[in-house]
């Protein structure tokens, strides 16, 4: 899957462009993530019966002998009927959580076009729809209200996140991206296959072949293409033009953590189950295991965000460092690595303040109506350090 740097050719406008053999690589990758692809496609028109009124009856009879003597192979997890409703249960789990990190993301567009609502609003109408939505109990609250809170929090969070989605747009739609991969992933399995070793395996399978397609897909589209604008986002380009191999980790990596710390823990939970089923469905809750997951997506995007604001501080320091007769700002971080924290513990902290600082400071330039402007130029200083950016690579060799 790599192809080496040396396999990269200058071009005229002084980039780099990929060898005859390292396109052919490309291309194999993606006709082959793409069979695949088709392969689940076809199964799953197979599993609503679509392909047997389309193939003659000679050919659809040999399809299920087959199909059967797979089947014969697999051993069923647990009960039917419980396993159904833990599909069920994982369907609903992970199409909201899908839904909820379009919701977020839709917030931070929200606040690039209607960016003077009062922060103060967006805070308060995250805060209380999630209280509402984790401190009330299911059975007490119309299920009507409680996916209106959790889309309004989402919302909300976006929103009250706008500046930081704004500087930080990469690695928001890798995330998305790398999430709508996941949770196909994880959904088209449960209906495809029924032993637990099978599923496990046709789940990484298909998020896989789904991001390898994505990576493999052709950086250049046509003018009237509808995927033209798509490809102009920062985050998007990220993905095109990384590195195969790391994105491949990326997405086996959140494939494994969703599985192994909630889809396989589910799954156990509903077969194993000793109660009645009404008992069974009260102990679950697919709004809140969403909520979950976006609020966990969000937390490692913040993560990477506050990263990089750690890498800078550190840069700071070291500049003041090398120049400690420098103007007053580098002297006081000169001052405070040798006399109050160490480096680590003061990146760390400071860090922190920092973030918060930003986003005061970019909430208050945004009074100024500017705010394009304004949030780019943030951008623009930040994206040299953008923690996708640094693990993807930005060149034109992208495996």
């Amino acid at each position: 899957m790599s192809v080496k740097s040396t396999e990269a050719v200058p071009t005229k406008g002084g980039g780099t462009a990929l060898s005859p053999e390292a396109e052919l690589r490309i291309r194999t990758l993606r006709y082959g993530s793409l069979a695949i692809l088709g392969g689940y496609v076809v199964a799953t028109f197979y599993k609503m019966g679509l392909v047997a009124r389309i193939l003659p009856a000679a050919l659809n009879h040999s399809l299920e002998s087959a199909v059967e003597a797979i089947k014969s192979r697999t051993e069923l997890v647990g009960d039917a009927k419980r396993f159904a409703l833990a599909r069920s249960h994982l369907t609903a789990t992970y199409s909201l959580a899908a839904s909820g990190m379009l919701a977020l993301a839709s917030g931070v567009a929200t606040f690039r076009c209607v960016p003077r609502v009062p922060i103060a609003i967006p805070t308060t109408t995250a805060v209380v729809p999630a209280v509402l939505l984790l401190g009330i109990p299911k059975r007490l609250m119309l299920r009507g209200c409680r996916l209106l809170c959790f889309f309004t929090s989402l919302v909300s969070v976006g929103y009250a996140l706008g500046p930081i989605g704004w500087v930080a747009q990469d690695t928001l739609i890798v995330f998305v991206l790398l999430t709508g991969c996941t949770m196909t992933g994880l959904c088209v399995p449960l209906y495809l296959t029924r032993g637990m070793i099978s599923y496990v395996v046709s789940a990484q399978v298909l998020s896989s072949a789904l991001s390898v397609a994505l990576v493999t897909a052709p950086k250049q589209s046509k003018d009237n293409s509808a995927f033209k604008a798509l490809k102009e986002q920062a985050g998007v380009k990220i993905i095109l033009n990384g590195d195969i191999n790391v994105l491949f980790t990326m997405q086996l990596m959140s494939n494994v953590g969703v599985c192994a710390f909630h889809t396989l823990p589910s799954i156990y939970h509903c077969v194993a189950w000793q109660g009645c089923e009404a008992d069974l469905q009260d102990s679950i809750d697919p709004v809140r295991e969403a909520f979950g997951i976006c609020a966990g997506t969000t937390y490692v995007i913040y993560r990477c965000v506050r990263w990089a604001c750690r890498l800078l501080i550190r840069r700071v320091l070291a500049d003041s460092s090398s120049n400690p007769h420098g103007g007053h700002g580098q002297n006081t971080w000169l001052a405070l690595s040798n006399h109050s924290l160490d480096v680590n513990r003061a990146s760390g902290v400071v860090s922190s303040v920092v973030m918060g600082l930003w986003y005061v400071r970019a909430v208050s330039l945004l009074q100024k109506g500017d705010t394009e402007t304004l949030l780019n130029q943030l951008r623009s200083v930040c994206a040299r350090i953008s923690p996708m950016s640094l693990l993807l690579g930005s060149s034109a060799v992208r495996c």
